[in-house]
């Protein structure tokens, strides 16, 4: 079982080597960093009722007279 894990790690480890040699390459030529990118895109398609229901709850900041649903 220890041999099939360490092979699991290992294989997990050299994809995530390439993915962020691609990354890198993709960055140098292009002068776009894809992670930045697909990590804003994502939080621009959160809806603002999901924010108020999480992080306008946590802070407080919601007014009183709103109903969460």
């Amino acid at each position: 079982m220890k041999l099939i894990n360490k092979f699991k790690g290992r294989v997990f480890r050299k994809l995530i080597d390439i993915a962020d040699n691609i990354d890198i390459w993709f960055s140098k030529r292009y002068n776009v960093n894809l992670k930045q990118v697909a990590l804003e895109q994502t939080q621009d398609r959160i809806p603002l009722s999901k924010l108020d229901k999480t992080i306008g709850k946590s802070l407080n900041i919601m007014a009183h007279d709103q109903e969460i649903v």
